[in-house]
């Protein structure tokens, strides 16, 4: 299973330094709600240089490096601790943590599905990130006045030029040192039912508390175990239901979701034959003649889709059409 320590060293960016230490704490409760931790490490540059005495002042005296402000809050159960801190030049007061690992862990939190403002976890580029921190990108609010443009264009540059001076640390911090291949999601993929929300792969190495209803007051005392990988039917107020009445928290998982499913659309999707008797056709209507048979098990890209009343048909080739119920999809 994936080692959760971050041992690659300490990162550099302008003359500015973020230690090993520090790192290791932001993979562990980035990791632990989904999101990619070096683009956490990014957005944290951006907004006070990690931190630095002649950046930020609060990052300082308030171990807070991106200038949370009261009013804030968490649940109780994330076990951070924090109070009134440095009065705020245009009024009010900045949160202070009582640690440096308070502060990463209250920020996973806040960026986090179960906060539910901001669209960036389970974001693959720093792009999808960014744009997850605004309106533009499905979030309730902007996470900066200046608006995602300017932000953007601040945060890219950051992104990529840690990168290019850490580049393997950067991996290592993301994917985690001695990863075995069964964490590695990119390999983690499968046939599933055509119509799945998607595949949830369980990251908590605590596992994955299983509750009845979609709220935090109805455990049942059974977990799912770190590692494994369940299909999703749906997903309300930060829970997957990952059977007829299990629900989990999506932060202790990695969510794979259909795309075909989350937006009503399955062009560009790689579909895979499931049955022995799939024909292709066409035109997409029911009750016509076969003209190619499909391999059981051969994978295909969608171009196009058309309904014919109550059954979809995919286009994977001009003039070439299969039912949808002859195939699954790939996650």
């Amino acid at each position: 299973m994936a080692n959760q320590n971050y041992t690659g060293g300490d990162m550099v960016n302008a003359g500015y330094r973020i230690s090993q230490a520090n790192l290791s704490l932001i993979k562990k409760y980035a990791k632990a709600n989904n999101i990619v931790p070096s683009f956490m490490v990014a957005q944290m540059y951006v907004e006070s240089h990690w931190g630095a005495p002649d950046t930020s002042v609060v990052g300082v005296s308030d171990n807070n490096w991106s200038g949370i402000s009261e009013p804030f809050s968490v649940p109780g159960d994330l076990g951070v601790t924090m109070w009134q801190g440095t009065r705020r030049a245009e009024g009010g007061y900045y949160v202070h943590f009582n640690s440096l690992e308070d502060y990463f862990k209250a920020y996973a939190y806040l960026l986090s599905t179960r906060n539910g403002i901001y669209k960036v976890a389970g974001t693959t580029t720093i792009d999808a990130f960014c744009r997850g921190l605004f309106q533009v990108g499905g979030a309730t609010y902007n996470y900066a006045e200046a608006g995602y443009e300017s932000y953007r264009n601040l945060l890219i540059p950051t992104y990529n030029a840690i990168l290019q001076q850490n580049g393997d640390k950067v991996k290592q911090l993301d994917q985690g040192e001695g990863e075995d291949d069964d964490m590695d999601f990119n390999k983690l993929t499968a046939v599933r039912p055509l119509y799945t929300y998607g595949v949830a792969y369980v990251t908590n190495q605590a596992g994955s508390q299983i509750y009845s209803q979609t709220n935090f007051a109805s455990p049942t005392g059974k977990k799912l175990p770190f590692g494994s990988a369940w299909l999703v039917g749906g997903e309300t107020d930060g829970f997957l239901l990952v059977g007829s009445n299990d629900h989990i928290p999506v932060y202790d998982v990695y969510l794979r979701r259909n795309p075909g499913m989350t937006r009503n659309d399955f062009r560009q999707v790689t579909i895979a034959v499931t049955v022995d008797n799939a024909w292709t056709q066409k035109v997409p209507k029911k009750n016509q003649v076969g003209e190619r048979h499909l391999d059981k098990n051969s994978e295909w890209i969608v171009t196009n889709q058309n309904k014919d009343g109550d059954e979809l048909f995919f286009e994977i080739g001009q003039g070439v059409w299969i039912s949808a119920t002859k195939v699954g999809i790939r996650l």
